[in-house]
């Protein structure tokens, strides 16, 4: 997009807006030297668009996460992204739904505004952290808290095992954002996953695969723990029973129905076999309808080695 600067004749946005990812209010054009008149004949043919709020945008450029954030920072300055919309701001590899809503926190009862879902919420202090510009937003914690309380539980539960799987939160760290959250919503989910964190498993499958073992008291292994095969390869077993050189893989149907997955699953056992390890896999479909049968299996392959 073409910039020219302030007061030039064929000035199409404010220079205000550059470093704000090419947001700007109307009050912000007014003092960049648009006149009411020029801002409303802009807005009626299109040439500028609501982004969010009091935020406005450039016809055909993007509207994304950040023209959100700047939009509104320009409504409310003292509201906070928080939640998804947070977690989204500090990992944006997180698999998080997309949305053309924002969610913040505001310290007084705000309405609601196109394109920004206001949260009536005083957060504390410890919680919050500034992002570009002096934009407030929840820290990275307890953004990932908030977000696995409030999003749909499948999205949920995607999101924790991205979590587990990139050592995100530690169990101490979650168990200290857990107790202020007493009460709220989501809290009884969060202490579901506080155990499933505990128990190091990378999804919500692992975590019955480890209830099953537990309640049949079988001991002597270890979850998602690193393991350096002969010739220097790092791998990370979903269960290793190290001391009789046993590995359980746990199939769920999310990670393991493509042709890929697949082939990477049968060239992980052949290094594990060519190492002088066991592998062993289980399903959903078995954990539910014959675990019994897998945990005699598991007896039988430990007895055997």
């Amino acid at each position: 997009m073409t910039k020219y600067p302030d007061g030039h004749l064929y000035s199409r946005v404010p220079r205000i807006s550059t470093p704000q990812d090419g947001v700007f209010s109307r009050a912000q054009a007014r003092s960049a030297g648009f006149t009411r008149g020029a801002i409303d004949w802009r807005v009626e043919r299109g040439l500028w668009v609501p982004v969010a709020g009091a935020g406005l945008i450039e016809q055909g450029e993007p509207v994304k996460l950040h023209q959100l954030v700047n939009a509104m920072a320009l409504t409310w300055p003292d509201a906070v992204v928080i939640g998804p919309s947070a977690a989204q701001l500090w990992y944006m590899s997180a698999p998080l739904p997309d949305s053309s809503t924002l969610m913040c926190a505001v310290p007084q009862q705000r309405r609601q505004r196109p394109g920004l879902k206001p949260r009536l919420a005083q957060l504390p202090e410890n919680e919050v952290t500034k992002w570009r510009r002096n934009i407030l937003i929840q820290r990275r914690h307890p953004a990932l808290m908030d977000s696995l309380a409030w999003l749909p539980r499948a999205a949920a539960d995607e999101l924790f095992a991205w979590i587990m799987l990139h050592r995100r939160i530690s169990a101490n760290e979650f168990a200290n954002l857990l107790a202020p959250r007493a009460g709220h919503r989501g809290v009884v989910r969060l202490r579901e996953y506080h155990e499933w964190l505990n128990s190091r498993a990378a999804s919500f499958l692992e975590f019955q695969v480890h209830c099953l073992l537990r309640a049949a008291g079988i001991e002597g292994w270890k979850a998602n723990e690193e393991l350096i095969l002969p010739g220097g390869k790092r791998v990370f077993p979903d269960i290793l029973f190290e001391e009789k050189k046993v590995v359980i893989e746990v199939d769920s149907r999310e990670y393991h129905h493509t042709w890929r997955a697949f082939n990477d699953d049968r060239t992980r056992d052949n290094r594990y076999h060519a190492s002088g390890y066991q592998t062993l896999r289980v399903t959903a479909q078995i954990i539910t309808q014959t675990p019994n049968q897998f945990l005699s299996d598991v007896r039988a392959l430990l007895a055997m080695r």
